[in-house]
């Protein structure tokens, strides 16, 4: 009995080994080996995606990446080789597949080819080299490789993202006024580039000019206490409006008029609508008006902002907000919003920008595409979910981070939120710094595209950490472009 038993152990085992390719086995096996098994017993999947070039030069290497870990491993090892790491190295001309798999069974392809010869240079094609912020946006650059045999494949870089972009396929699209260089790098390995520089004119519509009656007013809110505990309550809301309150004593409206500034902590929904009435009331199509809170936004994508309520919370929605100052404020608006997902400055249905966050990023990114949508719309009298088009307005929009993207702040005493941070900072706050670090042509004036320059400089970059993953927020701001002033330096 014990020697039946013992028999059909071992065959179970054997059928267990034929039907397995665990990572720790893989590698004792032939790649041949192992590609055989794949295509015999495992399933081809989209979900493993590999990013890189589809072509190396013989004797060059490139590197692919994966969105999890896997094996690699070359279809034909007399053209091309593929370390653990994905470092393919070229051996001889010809065409064959990678094959990718995460050791479950699961895999997929990367066709790859070999040139025989590398690229020895590259040149780029500008059918112009200028562009503007309203009329010319975009311009699509051709770059070729020479020999005319090497691969004609590039990745495309933009040297400033706040000035323009461009796309996997060249295509430049302006952002803001200013100098950029886009860079084509041949894919082959051989690390051949070219560059060029690219003007951007700013042409937005006329800026309105302040007047001598012209009156500033601001109006700052900080949402502190949510429900729940202390371990929600959000000091650094409130410490945001200390900033803002102390950077606006120390500077001017464009007209030289200092702002008169009202406070609020914990405002109710119907308080904000109070505040916003009787703060503004009496505006002329002369005055400037600021407005600027700080809260928790709605990471159920409602596009809201939170707004405390008593013991409980109440959403408050960018649209509401948006026609409330449409019907209570008159003149230009200046709009602060310091909330995850505040806002995408430049709403352009044809131009989503992606952060590479995840789900909760995604969720807090539709409210910032609501909220800039509203903001863009509120001069035509048409708030809804379709007006990203609407792009020219008297509101001008200072959004903490884009679509897809959280805000970040500190925790304690004397806490408040990066964004805000770095725009008094751009400002000269605290201290004194004249000319502002965000003054970039030093005549005493700080204009809408120069805050958001020297706040994208400054932070575009630094990474947040939590639960493991890292995120980064990028502000943003409306219109694209736009010289107007919002701040004079004190003399």
């Amino acid at each position: 009995m014990n020697k039946r038993i013992l028999a059909v152990l071992l065959i179970i085992a054997l059928l267990c080994s034929c039907m397995m390719i665990p990572a720790a086995s893989a590698k004792t096996r032939t790649a041949e080996e192992v590609i055989a098994a794949l295509k015999e017993n495992g399933v081809r999947t989209n979900d493993i995606k590999i990013t890189g070039s589809h072509y190396v030069a013989k004797g060059k290497k490139i590197t692919l990446k994966a969105n999890r870990s896997v094996n690699w491993y070359s279809g034909n090892e007399r053209i091309v080789t593929v370390s653990r790491d994905g470092v393919v190295k070229g051996l001889k001309a010809g065409t064959t597949y990678l094959y990718v798999e995460s050791g479950d069974w699961e895999y997929t392809r990367w066709k790859i080819t070999v040139k025989s010869q590398a690229v020895t240079s590259v040149k780029i094609t500008a059918p112009t080299k200028t562009l503007d912020t309203k009329d010319k946006r975009t311009v699509t650059l051709k770059a070729k490789a020479s020999p005319s045999s090497a691969a004609q494949s590039f990745t495309w870089k933009s040297s400033d993202t706040s000035v323009a972009t461009v796309s996997s396929s060249g295509k430049v699209t302006a952002k803001s006024a200013g100098k950029v260089k886009i860079t084509a790098t041949a894919s082959d390995g051989s690390k051949k580039k070219a560059s060029v520089t690219i003007t951007v004119k700013d042409k937005g519509d006329p800026e309105p000019t302040p007047t001598s009656d012209t009156e500033y007013r601001a109006l700052l809110i900080g949402e502190r206490d949510f429900s729940g505990g202390p371990q929600y309550r959000a000091d650094r809301n409130e410490g945001d409006v200390k900033l803002m309150s102390g950077m606006l004593e120390r500077v001017y409206g464009p007209a030289g008029k200092k702002y008169s500034v009202t406070k609020k902590i914990n405002a109710s929904y119907n308080e904000i609508r109070s505040l916003i009435q009787s703060t503004f009331a009496g505006t002329k199509d002369s005055d400037v008006s600021l407005f600027f809170i700080a809260s928790h936004g709605n990471s159920s994508g409602d596009g809201d902002l939170i707004t405390i309520e008593g013991s409980y919370e109440k959403n408050l929605p960018f649209s509401t907000l948006a026609s409330w100052l449409n019907e209570y404020v008159r003149g230009t608006v200046i709009v602060i919003l310091e909330s995850c997902g505040a806002g995408s400055a430049i709403y352009d249905p044809s131009e989503q920008n992606s952060a590479g966050g995840g789900a909760e990023e995604d969720r807090s990114g539709r409210i910032a595409s609501a909220a800039v949508r509203a903001f863009a719309a509120v001069d035509k009298g048409i708030v809804d979910s379709n007006t990203g088009e609407l792009r020219q307005s008297r509101f001008y929009v200072l959004a903490a981070a884009r679509h897809h993207e959280l805000s970040w702040g500190y925790t304690g005493y004397g806490s408040y939120n990066v964004f805000t941070g770095w725009l008094v900072e751009g400002m000269g706050y605290p201290g004194y710094y004249h000319p502002a670090p965000a003054d970039s042509n030093k005549n005493g004036r700080v204009t809408l595209t120069e805050l958001f320059n020297y706040i994208s400089k400054v932070g575009d970059h630094v990474p947040f950490n939590q639960d493991g993953r890292t995120y980064y927020q990028h502000v943003q701001r409306y219109p694209v472009g736009s010289q107007y002033e919002l701040f004079r330096m004190l003399p």
